[in-house]
Formats: C-alpha cells, sequence, structure tokens
C-alpha cells in the first residue's frame, strides 16, 4: 500500500514540476517578447529624436547665420529665436535621457559603451579607447545611425548622457567629444578588426 501511494505521489510531483516547468518557459518568452518590444520602441524613438536634434541644430544655425547678416537692430529677434531654439533642443535632450535610461538597464553593450566613455572621460591619463570599448560605442553607433553625420550625432549623444550619469570637466568633456567623434568616422576600425576580429554587432 505504502508503494502504491509513493508511486502516486511520485506521478504528482512529476506533473506539479512539469506544470512550473511549463509556466517559466512561457514566463520567460513572454519576458523576452517585452524586452524585444521595447528595444523596438526605444530604437525607433532614439532614431525620431536623433534626427530632430540633427535638424534643430541645423535650424539653429541657419537661423544663427540669417540673424548675424541683418542688421544690427535684429539682435533683440534673434535672441528669442535662439532662446526658443535651445528650449526645443533641451526638450529632444530630457526625452533622449529617459530613452538612455532604459537602454541603459536593458541593453549590455549600450551600457558598456556609455561606461567605456564614463571611463575614458573621468580618468586622467587615459587617452584613447581600448578597442573592445570602441567596438561597443561603434556598435550602438550603428544600431541607430545609418550615415557617419547620424553617427556622431549619436555619439554626442552618447557623451551627453554619460556626463548626464557622471560629469566630466570642460577639457575632457570636448576631449571625450573628439574621440567618441574618431569612433564615427572610422579612425577606430582597424583597432577594433585587429583587436577583436571585426566590429561587434
Amino acid at each position: 500500500m505504502d508503494s502504491i501511494l509513493n508511486t502516486v505521489g511520485s506521478f504528482v510531483g512529476v506533473g506539479k514540476s512539469a506544470a512550473v516547468e511549463k509556466e517559466n518557459s512561457r514566463l520567460k518568452a513572454e519576458n523576452e517578447r517585452i524586452r524585444k518590444d521595447i528595444e523596438n520602441t526605444v530604437r525607433s524613438e532614439v532614431e525620431k529624436q536623433t534626427r530632430i536634434l540633427v535638424r534643430e541644430k541645423q535650424n539653429a544655425e541657419t537661423e544663427r547665420d540669417r540673424a548675424l547678416a541683418q542688421n544690427r537692430s535684429l539682435a533683440i529677434e534673434k535672441d528669442k529665436t535662439i532662446r526658443m531654439l535651445k528650449g526645443a533642443l533641451k526638450a529632444s535632450k530630457d526625452l533622449l535621457n529617459v530613452f538612455a535610461d532604459i537602454l541603459y538597464k536593458a541593453s549590455e553593450v549600450f551600457k558598456a559603451a556609455i561606461d567605456a566613455i564614463i571611463s575614458f572621460g573621468t580618468e586622467q591619463y587615459k587617452s584613447v579607447f581600448a578597442p573592445s570599448e570602441a567596438s561597443d560605442i561603434k556598435s550602438v553607433m550603428q544600431e541607430y545611425g545609418k550615415t557617419t553625420e547620424q553617427r556622431k550625432a549619436i555619439g554626442a549623444w552618447l557623451c551627453d548622457y554619460a556626463e548626464h550619469l557622471q560629469p566630466f570637466d570642460e577639457i575632457k568633456h570636448r576631449y571625450t567629444l573628439n574621440e567618441v567623434g574618431d569612433v564615427a568616422e572610422g579612425k577606430y576600425d582597424w583597432k577594433i578588426e585587429r583587436g577583436q576580429g571585426g566590429i561587434r554587432l
């Protein structure tokens, strides 16, 4: 009798275990689907906001050049326009920081790229990116930008977000932005290929 009860109990336990495993598999699949949905939504929004930033920057430069060519009496109007454009840029930057917060938590490559920029911007004697760091930065740029100009805009966004997390001094800010720009322009490609056998996507 005891052996029959043990056998029945064993079958019930196996059934519960199988149900738990099935539920775990379902939850993992659901989590993966949600993670991909979030990444796709964020990618789309980052592309959109980057295009806005590039466009606003071009508009600001065009407006500045037009205003400078005008009579001095237009100085007040120019200042108003610049303030308005700065406000629009700040709003876009704040929105991009929200997307960056999401990506920093959801994407290992994005987090690695930001951490590399923070390390570069805060370490006094660091003068170049390691091949693996450049590879992570390049991967993020390629994910959200198709042209060199777009990748440079993505690089500026990455630097802004890195400084949002960990402020740099002014000299390091300029130097870091230039070095990230070099990654966007392909000046690190040979180091990446030599150090890792190709760009990691």
